[in-house]
């Protein structure tokens, strides 16, 4: 079964809620962490449900959806990689060579923070 791209963006934020609901199990004091969490629950409603649907654990491979500024919508692969011996989380992005993903991203690393449209003074 192949998930279109909303639900897939559904998908993703509830694991993102869900691994940050792990982690608020294993730092409930933590005031940070808290205002995070308070703050993504208040600002997106996407994130809410996720929140609500009450799943705790760890980020596994998916595909995520981001809207780009300048580029509008790019879907590419994303892949969590915990640290086994400390507390962070490395995210990494990536698309398939050939795909129009990797064209965007290759543009990116050319273009950087530049802005395509718009006058220059």
């Amino acid at each position: 079964m192949t998930l279109d791209s909303a639900d897939a963006d559904k998908a993703a934020d509830a694991e993102a809620a869900g691994c940050l609901r792990f982690a608020q199990a294993r730092y409930p004091a933590d005031p940070e962490l808290g205002k995070l969490i308070a703050d993504l629950r208040s600002g997106s409603a996407r994130f809410e449900a996720g929140w609500r649907a009450g799943q705790a654990g760890r980020l596994h491979p998916a595909t995520q959806t981001l809207e780009h500024p300048e580029l509008g919508r790019i879907t590419l692969d994303r892949d969590n990689l915990h640290m086994a011996e400390g507390e962070q989380i490395l995210v990494v992005y990536s698309a398939a060579p050939g795909t129009p993903a990797a064209s965007q991203l290759d543009l990116l690393r050319v273009t950087g923070t530049e802005q395509f449209t718009g006058s220059r003074t």
